[in-house]
This record gives structure tokens, sequence and C-alpha cells, in this order.
């Protein structure tokens, strides 16, 4: 079985935590296999204590976040305030 994550170590990712964008460095990356398919996990510190995020709520940038919680189209572009 070959698994493909979109991001890499060292990669800033971005997502939503208490309402607000949070921006992390992934220094590790966990894959879990079941029935399911994988499950891909990227953190930011300690494996138990650090900041996870699981693949499919992990963003490249803060825009492209952005249009997908505000369903704009993927080449809208997003000016900010």
């Amino acid at each position: 079985m070959n698994i493909t994550t979109k991001f890499n170590v060292g990669d800033h990712i971005f997502t939503i935590k208490d309402c607000e964008v949070k921006e992390i460095v992934v220094n590790k990356i966990v894959v879990i296999t079941g029935e399911d398919g994988p499950s891909i996990h990227y953190h930011e510190g300690r494996l138990l204590s650090g900041f996870n995020v699981e693949e499919r709520n992990a963003y490249a940038s803060r825009e492209e976040l952005i249009r997908k919680i505000s369903g704009l189209a993927p080449l809208c572009k997003v000016t900010q305030r």
C-alpha cells in the first residue's frame, strides 16, 4: 500500500481551532490505517500533548482555508482588510 500525504514535515499548514485560523509547522505525520482507509494527521509539538490536524481539515494557505469555509470558488481572490 502506498500512502501519499498532502503536506510534508516542515510545511506550514492552516486550520480552524476555537473559531480562529491557526497556522502550524508540521513536525510529525501520523498515518493510521484501518478498514476505511488511511487517516493522516499532521502534528506540531509533542505527539500526545501537541496540536494535531486531520488532513481533511488542513490547508496550504489562509486564503485557501477562507475560500473553503466561505464557499467561494477555488479561483476567487480573497482580499484582506
